[in-house]
Parts: structure tokens; sequence; C-alpha cells
């Protein structure tokens, strides 16, 4: 079984960024037992999220006590047990299973590997949810490097389908793609 384990802020950003190092320090010691899956912030940054290994609320509730951002009164987490029943990984069902947490792998049929050339005009697509305008051909790196997106902490999807860092040079934006953006990072 699984925790989705979410933390809100109740003080200022100021005062959680000063003890975010202490709490980064116990998560990844968390990471490192391999008691917490994955985690991150959450979008507006009024908090984090990780999903976690394990079966017992109690431990939870006892493992969360311990958290710096508690023992300073400035967060609240919220620990939500929860049973995995699917994903469209291998990867991360296999991850899931060995914590006891098996699912069934469900994948998506691929897309085409190529996308129809695009003429020279602007084309219109669909990145983090905004419709933006960008010259026909413009690469994957291309358009990371435009928004300043931290290559070695982000992802991107294509329609759904998560692009290889090594093929951004390669990829093409398809004219009216949907493009997403990922980002994960480790705490609050």
């Amino acid at each position: 079984m699984v925790f989705i384990l979410l933390n809100t802020y109740s003080a200022p950003l100021e005062r959680i960024d000063e003890l975010i190092p202490e709490h980064r320090a116990w998560v990844k010691g968390h990471f490192a037992a391999g008691r917490f899956l994955f985690g991150g912030r959450r979008i507006p940054r009024t908090g984090g999220f990780v999903v976690a290994a394990g079966d017992d609320v109690d431990e939870m509730d006892r493992l969360l006590a311990e958290d710096p951002l508690v023992r300073h009164q400035v967060v609240e987490w919220t620990p939500i047990h929860v049973e995995a029943q699917f994903t469209n990984s291998d990867e991360l069902r296999r991850l899931l299973t060995r914590h006891g947490a098996p699912t069934e792998t469900v994948t998506a049929p691929e897309p085409p590997a190529e996308y129809p050339a695009a003429d020279a005009s602007p084309t219109t697509v669909h990145f983090v949810d905004q419709a933006i305008t960008i010259e026909a051909g413009i690469t994957l790196a291309e358009l990371a490097d435009r928004f300043g997106l931290p290559w070695e902490e982000s992802s991107l999807e294509v329609d759904r389908r998560v692009v290889p860092r090594e093929e951004w040079s390669a990829q093409r934006v398809p004219v009216g793609a949907q493009v997403t953006v990922v980002k994960l990072a480790p705490g609050g």
C-alpha cells in the first residue's frame, strides 16, 4: 500500500525557506531508506507532497511528526492511504509492487514516431495549458531554452508521450501539439 502525503504551510514562505534545508535533509533520509517514492512542491507553493510506501497509518503519523517543519509548527501533513491499481509505466509498476502495492500496467497506443512536416508559418501549441505561438520547426530543446526550463530537472511530454531528453534537440514541435512540462523536486 502507499500513502499520498500532502503538507500545507501555516507560516510565510520566508520562514519556510529558513527551515527548508533541515526539512530536505529529513526528506532525503526517507528517500534513501526507501520509504518515500517521489514527491515535490505543490503549485502554487502552498506546501508539498510525497508518495510514500507503507500500510500502517499510525507509523506514518509518527514518521510525519518527526518532520522539522512539524516540530517548528509551520506545516500540517495530511496522510491519505490509497491503493494503487493502475499505471502506464512498467518501471513504476515494479516499484509499487516492490512496496506492496501491486498495480496493472495500462498502455496507450503509441503516437506516430514522426509527425507530419510543418509548413514555414508560425504555429500554435499548448504549452503548460496556455496557447502560445511559435515559429514552425522549433525543437523541444529550443522551446525548453526559450522558457528557461532546467533540462536536468524537467521532463517534456508531447501529446501525452514523454520525449527522452536526448531526443529534445531532434524532436520538432508539431502543429497544434500539447506540450506538457513536468518538474520534480524532492521535499516541500
